[in-house]
């Protein structure tokens, strides 16, 4: 089954957007919001992170760049969603918010109430995340509580990526040891 033409009109607008006419461009904006804005959405997986903002930058620099794109059949969608993820993912990097919070030390009792239901293992998950050294904390938080790539986790910890999967490792393995050894007690 071959995937549905995103609008069949775009070929001709994308040569006029091209070719600076503004309105062409609204129209191709019109035709392609929706994905982009669902594209930024699922990168961006962040409350603080301002969804408008990067649309607005996705179509910046798509208005800046559309002269050197090339029209090929149907993938001037695939671009600007190109686009937006790479938008999305510098909006990450530029969010300092994150990287203060890793100084805040409530900020991970925050994110484990949050992330953990108030059912029974809540506690238990709590105090193996709270017995972890700061850095393989800090590693965890980010990893499967904020959600942040080990790329990402690593340049928010200032370590190698490498480093960043050994922390990781050892991190997982200690909460396995402390769960275990809380669950013998029980």
């Amino acid at each position: 089954m071959s995937p549905a033409p995103i609008a069949p009109a775009m070929p001709r607008s994308l040569a006029a957007a091209q070719a600076g006419d503004e309105v062409a461009f609204a129209d191709l904006f019109n035709d392609t919001v929706g994905d982009v804005r669902r594209t930024i959405d699922s990168t961006l997986r962040n409350p603080r992170l301002a969804v408008d903002d990067v649309v607005s930058e996705t179509y910046l620099r798509a208005w800046r760049y559309l002269p050197s794109f090339q029209v090929r059949s149907a993938d001037f969608a695939a671009w600007l969603c190109t686009i937006a993820r790479r938008c999305s993912i510098d909006a990450i990097r530029k969010d300092t918010t994150a990287r203060t919070e890793l100084k805040d030390t409530d900020w991970w009792d925050r994110q484990t109430t949050a992330a953990v239901s108030d059912g029974e293992g809540h506690d238990l998950l709590h105090d193996a995340i709270r017995a972890l050294p700061p850095q393989q904390r800090r590693c965890v938080l980010l990893r499967f509580f904020g959600g942040y790539t080990v790329a990402e986790a690593a340049e928010m910890l200032d370590i190698s990526t490498s480093a960043c999967k050994s922390l990781q490792l050892r991190a997982v393995r200690g909460l396995g040891r402390h769960l275990a050894s809380e669950e013998g007690m029980a």
